[in-house]
């Protein structure tokens, strides 16, 4: 039984020493860093949401997945109800954020999995560039629009409108995750 045991070792130790030795390489060259915490969101149409100095203290703290369609805090107030239907209308989204110094060097996306197809999107109140076939899924560039030294504002409209078959869509707002993609940059744009 002893034998067994050693053999079963030995044999355990060749393998792991082995594995150790392969040459594998791991694609470091990016990250993905969850972006749903600490939203701000109101309901209706402001005309200064995208602005940095803002006050959006007074709007809802909600994170991320968030689909107002099915939020029973918003449905249940009368200022948002008397809104039109539930589903319906404009939502603006907005977070406060800084970059940390390790990303100043880096290329930084942002990833939506699920967000209502009408959309307009702006980072320091500048709208953002999204792709031209872009509908709920899509991922667009920041750096252009990022403050590097200081803090940020990112704001998202959203709207739901009637459907062609007179129905509301069934989501409302970023209804999925949000990431940021942190790559580095192409080795013909770093700097020696």
């Amino acid at each position: 039984m002893c034998t067994k045991i050693r053999l079963s070792l030995v044999s355990l130790m060749i393998i792991l020493s082995s594995l150790n030795s392969c040459d594998v390489r791991h694609d470091d060259s990016s990250q993905k860093q969850l972006f749903d915490l600490n939203w701000k969101f109101n309901r209706g149409n402001y005309v200064f949401a995208t602005e940095l100095e803002m006050n959006d203290k007074n709007w809802r703290d909600v994170d991320l997945p968030h689909n107002w369609s099915n939020d029973k805090k918003l449905l249940l107030t009368t200022s948002n109800t008397a809104a039109g239907n539930d589903s319906s209308g404009i939502g603006w989204y907005r977070k406060h954020f800084e970059i940390p110094n390790n990303w100043h060097e880096k290329s930084i996306l942002i990833n939506f999995e699920g967000i209502c197809e009408q959309n307009k999107i702006f980072v320091n109140g500048i709208a953002i560039k999204t792709p031209q076939h872009a509908k709920c899924v899509f991922e667009a560039p920041l750096n252009p629009y990022l403050n590097f030294d200081g803090k940020n504002v990112i704001a998202i409209q959203v709207m739901n409108t009637k459907q062609e078959d007179g129905n509301w869509s069934a989501a409302s707002g970023i209804y999925k995750h949000v990431w940021l993609i942190i790559k580095d940059p192409p080795k013909s744009q770093k700097k020696d």
